[in-house]
């Protein structure tokens, strides 16, 4: 995500909390001004209608209180440039472990199918 593209979803961000950020609450308003924002839904700068949790919006809420505009930018993950995948050796460990203890684990989905299916 390039730093204009972390700018636009900032500014997405505080279009959705701006009249709860603007407002003086009193203790046991935040959560009701919240809970009605979580039911609505919002076109984002690609077109796309979304929907925003509540626990999401506090998020947003509390980081933009503590740090500003600034701090509804996503952050980069931390994670990045690295790969996400199983490597062949592990996948096959995981794969031996599971035929010899079938309710050890949940779905496996080594083939990127989609469907769980370890064969």
């Amino acid at each position: 995500m390039t730093d204009d593209e972390r700018n636009q979803e900032a500014l997405f961000r505080h279009a959705i909390l701006g009249d709860v950020l603007s407002r003086n609450l009193r203790r046991g308003q935040l959560h009701p001004a919240l809970k009605q924002l979580a039911q609505q839904t919002y076109e984002d700068r690609h077109g796309r209608m979304r929907r925003v949790a509540y626990k999401t919006l506090e998020e947003w809420y509390y980081k933009y209180r503590n740090g500003g505009f600034n701090a509804l930018k996503p952050r980069p993950r931390k994670d990045r440039h690295r790969s996400r995948v199983l490597g062949e050796d592990l996948q096959q460990l995981v794969l031996a472990m599971k035929r010899e203890d079938p309710g050890a684990f949940g779905a496996c989905d080594f083939a990127g199918t989609g469907t769980g299916r370890t064969d």
